[in-house]
């Protein structure tokens, strides 16, 4: 999505496994959103994601995307593309860092990419 390198970012880093095997590798959550968004931008054929991985904020542990606890809207706290879903393990942990440092927690199912990045636009 945006051509940097994820091995650079270890807690901003995440995977789409297809459905075919393939691996799909970001550097953030927030291009993760963005190509869930509207994968025709990025790639001629749209993917079915089977899994999806994500690192632990707190632990730096890969868990699954889908399950993962997120926090949105974090001023103090930004990822290698700025503003993220900053992923978390447990309720309880993101709930504590909501607290702590600003955003509010949600689910993998309630994020968009306009949710994570303030007045975002695709470019074409």
């Amino acid at each position: 999505v945006c051509n940097m390198y994820p091995k650079r970012y270890p807690y901003g880093k995440c995977q789409i496994k297809t459905k075919t095997g393939a691996i799909v590798h970001f550097c953030s959550t927030q291009c993760l959103f963005a190509f869930m968004g509207k994968q025709a931008l990025y790639i001629e054929r749209r993917i079915d994601p089977l899994l999806i991985w994500v690192v632990d904020r707190n632990s730096g542990m890969w868990i699954s995307g889908r399950t993962a606890f997120y926090v949105i809207g974090s001023k103090k706290v930004l990822g290698p593309m700025g503003f993220e879903a900053l992923p978390f393990n447990s309720q309880g942990e993101a709930e504590v860092f909501a607290a702590a440092y600003g955003g509010r927690t949600c689910l993998f199912s309630e994020i968009t990419i306009r949710k994570v990045v303030p007045g975002w636009k695709y470019s074409n």
